[in-house]
């Protein structure tokens, strides 16, 4: 009767207990998996920008002994 009634509240508060915790953890995984997500994103965009920074000096080179008078000989 009693013992198991007793028992049986204990092990009902442990289970509240473990859900909240299970809770933690997983709100925990969210915020890790959304800044895992957030560094990626950043070294993304860091790359593209090096990338697109080294086209730009690439052109820039390209374009440097460039002047108007080549470009209507070459088209003409």
């Amino acid at each position: 009767g009693t013992k198991n009634k007793r028992a049986a509240i204990q092990a009902l508060k442990r289970k509240k207990r473990y859900e909240k915790q299970l809770q933690q953890i997983d709100g925990t995984l969210s915020t890790i998996e959304m800044q895992r997500e957030a560094l990626e994103n950043a070294n993304t965009n860091t790359a593209v920008l090096q990338t697109m920074k080294s086209a730009s000096d690439a052109l820039k080179a390209a374009h440097k002994d460039m002047n108007i008078d080549d470009v209507h000989d070459t088209m003409d």
